[in-house]
């Protein structure tokens, strides 16, 4: 489910992860930790993690 704060006008970008349930918890724990909690900064949802800031996105990919 998308959070409601999304902007709908925003290019998100885009990456998605393959792993485990425990390594894609371990993902989102981490992004909570980083980023915040989802919402417009960042969110999850099927196994695709979006980001609003590119430079997010890059950090992220560095992580995971």
């Amino acid at each position: 489910m998308i959070p409601l704060n999304v902007k709908t006008d925003h290019d998100y970008s885009v990456i998605e992860v393959e792993g485990d349930k425990q390594g894609l918890a371990n993902a989102f724990n981490w992004c909570c930790t980083t980023f915040g909690p989802p919402g417009t900064r960042w969110f999850f949802q099927n196994n695709k993690f979006y980001f609003m800031n590119e430079r997010d996105y890059i950090f992220f990919e560095l992580r995971w």
